[in-house]
């Protein structure tokens, strides 16, 4: 289970956390994110504590062009 708690506002890679929006499965906290890009993405608490998951998808985009 997710430790996170009063995440809101918090940033994480290029996510800024703006609200808990649920379980997922396994039991973690989903957290809804927006990141610097401008988009919105749904995050399992486990994802940002590890930081296997810094944005809507765009770093992965940026580096791949490079």
């Amino acid at each position: 289970m997710s430790r996170l708690k009063n995440e809101i506002g918090k940033i994480y890679g290029r996510l800024k956390v703006v609200k808990e929006v649920g379980k997922d499965k396994q039991g973690d906290t989903l957290w809804l994110c927006k990141c610097s890009c401008g988009n919105e993405t749904i995050v399992s608490g486990r994802n940002i504590k590890t930081g296997s998951t810094q944005s809507c998808g765009c770093l992965k985009k940026e580096l791949l062009t490079k």
